[in-house]
């Protein structure tokens, strides 16, 4: 049986792939940045908060 890497790094796109199981999973070491999300971001989490609020509350009984 062939030896999987346990780490690859992909030449098009410069990203490092780590072996977890099966999968190739991407290497932690490339995070996006933070940045602020904006109006309309807010906007959209406001919402999906509200909307799933109940639905979340009902599914712990």
């Amino acid at each position: 049986m062939e030896q999987l890497s346990k780490l690859v790094t992909d030449k098009r796109t410069g990203l490092e792939y780590k072996l977890c199981g099966d999968y190739y999973i991407i290497a932690g070491g490339d995070e996006p940045e933070h940045e602020p999300i904006g109006v309309w971001g807010q906007r959209h989490l406001n919402y999906i908060t509200e909307k799933f609020r109940n639905y979340c509350y009902y599914c712990f009984f």
